[in-house]
């Protein structure tokens, strides 16, 4: 699979946050989650990573959960000057960056998946919750273990378990 292909496929499910209604086929299971972006092509996807990510999945992101550039900055670990520099010379992000990326895109996915509506699920990332000693579940999703914990509530919801 073309890596270009690839990084628009990201970029058109990022882009799904800010719709109104996300079409489920079935359930996600947090365990076994595939996105549906994805095909199936796991190589692929970890190709493109290794090439690092295009500007257009970053603004995507940023569209999509209406970050601005600061916590997009905050998220990619690099300076907001660093981050405008790089926007400007449109240089492609780092594989560590895209690794982050593609990351987030499964959490983001998983939980649309969940919720089944865009807004809902945006809803609920910008909501304290006690999950996460009433913080927003949004503010967990700058780091690995951030995103696991998100992950992990995702699931809990899709199965009901509120406890």
């Amino acid at each position: 699979m073309d890596n270009k292909i690839t990084w628009k496929r990201i970029a058109d499910h990022l882009n799904g946050l800010q719709s109104a209604q996300v079409t489920v086929e079935e359930p996600a299971a947090s365990y076994g989650y595939r996105p549906t972006w994805m095909d199936g092509n796991w190589a692929g996807l970890r190709q493109a990573m290794l090439e690092g990510a295009p500007w257009s999945v970053v603004e995507s992101l940023k569209a999509g959960l209406s970050w601005s550039d600061a916590s997009l900055a905050r998220f990619l670990r690099i300076s907001e000057k660093t981050l405008q520099r790089n926007r400007l010379a449109g240089n492609t992000l780092s594989p560590d960056a895209a690794e982050k990326i593609i990351d987030l895109a499964q959490v983001l996915g998983e939980g649309l998946d969940t919720f089944g509506e865009g807004k809902r699920f945006l809803s609920w990332l910008t909501k304290p919750s006690p999950w996460f000693d009433y913080d927003t579940p949004e503010s967990f999703l700058f780091d690995q273990l951030g995103r696991r914990l998100v992950r992990d509530a995702i699931g809990r919801i899709e199965h009901g378990i509120f406890v």
